[in-house]
C-alpha cells in the first residue's frame, strides 16, 4: 500500500486476532471473531459510509487527496532508484 499511497488515496486497515511474525512462517489466527468477524464488519461499514449520499464522503477524500507525485513523477522517481551495471568478460576463458 505504501507506494501506491503516494500518487492515490488510501486507506490502510491493521486488525487483529492473529499471534506471531508479521509475514513469517509462525503467524496464526488466535481469534476468529478478531481476525474475521470484526473486519467483515468495519469493511462493511465503511464502504456503506462512504458510498451513501451518493458518494459523498468518499468524494471528498478523493477531491481533498494531494498525491506525492503524479503518475510521471512517480514511474521517473522509481527508475532513479536503480542503476545498471555492465562488467565486461575480459579476461575469462
Amino acid at each position: 500500500i505504501g507506494d501506491v499511497s503516494s500518487i492515490l488515496p488510501v486507506l490502510l486497515f491493521n486488525t487483529g486476532g492473529y499471534e506471531g511474525t508479521y509475514h513469517g512462517i509462525d503467524l496464526h489466527v488466535s481469534d476468529e471473531e478478531a481476525a474475521y468477524i470484526l473486519p467483515a464488519k468495519i469493511f462493511a461499514l465503511t464502504a456503506y459510509n462512504l458510498l451513501k449520499n451518493n458518494a459523498s464522503e468518499a468524494k471528498k477524500l478523493i477531491n481533498n487527496f494531494k498525491p506525492l507525485f503524479t503518475k510521471e513523477e512517480y514511474i521517473s522517481y522509481k527508475h532513479s532508484l536503480f542503476s545498471k551495471l555492465r562488467i565486461e568478460p575480459t579476461g575469462i576463458i
